[in-house]
């Protein structure tokens, strides 16, 4: 009797592996249609206790982005069978891409004629401190 028992807790034990590597599975599909590529690559996400989808991710920049799609995330997830009653956002910069991704960055300086224009605007203005900052604006940009 006792070989018995063993024998279906190790089958019970299987079948639940078996569930939750399906579940698994699904999860990072879901990820992966649902999900930018770049948030694919450096986030981690598990089912876990009370059906709520942890997703960690290594700074603000990514729980900020991934907070603002949270909404079409859960329906993702229960389309493909996946049943999420919420999601939750961990930030931990010491997962495996600490670094967020560089992005090329085009820098399109105005011409002589906007910053002379920017510092008029500035010897008009009421405020003696908003046209200082227009005028350091105007010299900062004429440097780069």
């Amino acid at each position: 009797m006792h070989q018995l028992k063993t024998v279906l807790g190790r089958i019970a034990t299987g079948e639940r592996w078996q569930r939750e590597t399906r579940q698994s599975q699904h999860i990072q599909s879901a990820l992966k249609d649902s999900l930018p590529a770049e948030l694919v690559e450096a986030c981690e996400a598990w089912l876990g206790e009370a059906e709520t989808l942890t997703i960690r991710c290594p700074s603000g920049l990514y729980a900020s982005k991934l907070r603002q799609i949270t909404p079409r995330l859960m329906h993702q997830f229960r389309a493909l069978g996946v049943e999420v009653r919420a999601i939750r956002i961990e930030v931990q910069a010491t997962t495996r891409f600490s670094q967020p991704p560089t992005v090329k960055q085009d820098l399109v300086l105005p011409t002589e004629e906007v910053l002379i224009q920017l510092e008029e605007l500035g010897a008009q203005l009421k405020s003696p401190q908003l046209g200082k900052a227009l005028n350091h604006l105007a010299q900062t940009l004429r440097k780069k």
